[in-house]
């Protein structure tokens, strides 16, 4: 876990994210100029969207940096060669990887902070942000999300030969387990313009119900945004659902990995 963390330190990469909060903090900032009403919601939604976007970019990134690199390298034997079952290796990598991502989260979530403060000195809305509580949680499920997303690049990493498989198939993972949710409630509201190709689509999204999770339903930021309640009995279902689905995919890609032979 250790090892992991200070090469991660070592790489730069907190550096790289704060610059990249830098930027968000602009991009967001400026977004909110655009808006004649509510800045602060504004400015809160875009830097939560690019937050979430950058941790899963990041997630993957550090899979590949800290063990796909050393199994396409094969300086993984080193690693290998300490007398402890394989799983420790592979435990301690996504232990550090957590750090780091939790390290990351903690720049950004500070980074939002201060830019949805900025954004409201200069006017003062109706109905204004109010954080505490509610922002935990928000950052609750970007961390689930962001973890589930690693889980499964670890899971990819532990059987492919090739880099690019493990960042093409964590990258598709994102997009559909972010997006279905969302895809199959409009296509199940009789009213709107795709109900007609429900028919045809509906079945498809169901079966990936049953075999991804759906990580858009742990964007919580409308408890901030909109003040919106918490439904407990759903998000629960939801975070256990991520959290069984990262834990099972650690798993068996420490099965996979335990047995796979190196040459």
């Amino acid at each position: 876990m250790m090892i992991a963390w200070l090469a991660g330190i070592r790489g730069k990469s907190l550096r790289v994210v704060s610059i990249i909060a830098l930027c968000l903090i602009s991009v967001a900032y400026l977004s909110s100029t655009f808006s004649g009403r509510h800045p602060q919601t504004v400015a809160l939604d875009v830097g939560m969207s690019g937050a979430r976007i950058v941790l899963a970019l990041l997630a993957i990134f550090w899979v590949y940096e800290l063990v796909g690199k050393e199994l396409e390298r094969k300086t993984i034997f080193f690693s290998l060669s300490y007398p402890v079952p394989r799983y420790y290796f592979w435990l301690g990598r996504f232990l550090g990887i957590f750090l780091l991502l939790l390290a990351a989260a903690a720049i950004l979530a500070g980074a939002i902070y201060l830019m949805v403060y900025l954004s409201g000195l200069e006017y003062q809305q109706q109905f204004g942000i109010s954080f505490g509580l509610s922002y935990l949680l928000v950052w609750l499920g970007v961390m689930l999300d962001v973890l589930t997303i690693c889980a499964f690049a670890l899971l990819m990493t532990s059987f492919a030969t090739t880099p690019l498989i493990p960042i093409a198939a964590s990258l598709i993972f994102m997009l559909v387990a972010r997006s279905y949710g969302a895809v199959m409630a409009v296509m199940s509201n009789p009213a709107s313009e795709t109900a007609d190709m429900a028919s045809d689509f509906l079945p498809l999204l169901k079966t990936i119900a049953y075999v991804v999770p759906d990580l858009g339903a742990l964007d919580f930021r409308s408890l901030i945004l909109y003040g919106e309640p918490l439904v407990w009995s759903n998000a629960s279902l939801f975070l256990g659902q991520s959290v069984l689905y990262a834990c099972l995919a650690l798993v068996i890609s420490s099965v996979i990995f335990s047995r796979r032979e190196f040459s």
